[in-house]
């Protein structure tokens, strides 16, 4: 088996992948670490990594960055040739935009999950060598991720049709009024029209200040259907979820 960790978004230290890479070297798996995941680099730079991965050999690859920057490299990813592979790309808060604009794109899934410092590793192992998928929480086509970073797709070619669709949402960072900023931009753009559900995911620093609550009464105020799935997110022991 054969893994990539990749980066299509900030710069991160090597320290942060560590743990992680000695434990599936510790399992049998051939890991490679992008030549840019500890650098400055362009958005055409970090695709030309994911694009050269997804002609090669690779089982999985796992976008161990976050933050701000996965965006820049929606105009530079080969789809076609992701499309074609059979490479199954892991990535969450961040990496959301890329999720998405995958599947737009091509119609192949991704799933919303971080292998560093995620505590769920019996799952991981389970589900990379294909004996079981406990590692994911859903069995249906979900939508979505990170909130903020799902919104970056907005009125751009990479944003998915919802059209009858579930959407997943989920939040690290934003208060009450940013939550609600956030829920008040996919009402101008007619998302809960278009959704048949949609579920929350965690919403940790409201979750930190005991107002959970309060993001389930926000999104009520939008749509009829809303359901709770707290154990997707960015908690130590977040499972993964299937995008697309």
């Amino acid at each position: 088996m054969k893994v990539g960790m990749l980066g299509l978004s900030n710069p991160i230290s090597e320290k942060r992948i560590q743990k992680e890479k000695i434990w599936l070297e510790e399992n049998g798996v051939s890991v490679q670490v992008s030549p840019l995941l500890f650098k400055e680099s362009t958005g055409k730079e970090r695709a030309a990594v994911f694009n050269q991965w997804i002609q090669q050999d690779f089982d999985y690859i796992f976008d161990v960055s976050g933050g701000d920057l996965a965006n820049e490299t929606l105009d530079w990813i080969d789809y076609e040739t992701f499309k074609n592979s059979s490479v199954i790309y892991f990535g969450y808060s961040d990496l959301t935009c890329v999720i998405n604009a995958l599947y737009t794109k091509t119609g192949k899934s991704s799933i919303l999950y971080q292998i560093c410092a995620n505590t769920n590793k019996r799952d991981l192992l389970s589900f990379l060598n294909k004996e079981s998928e406990e590692l994911l929480e859903n069995k249906e086509i979900v939508l979505g991720g990170n909130i903020r970073c799902f919104l970056k797709l907005a009125g751009s070619e990479y944003f998915p049709n919802l059209e009858k669709q579930t959407l997943f949402l989920e939040s690290y960072s934003g208060n009450e009024y940013r939550i609600r900023a956030y829920f008040a931009q996919l009402q101008t753009m007619g998302v809960f029209n278009k959704i048949s559900k949609l579920i929350l995911g965690q919403y940790t620093e409201m979750e930190e200040k005991g107002q959970y609550d309060l993001v389930v009464d926000i999104a009520k105020k939008y749509c009829s259907k809303v359901e709770v799935l707290k154990t997707v997110g960015h908690s130590s022991n977040a499972k993964g979820l299937r995008i697309g």
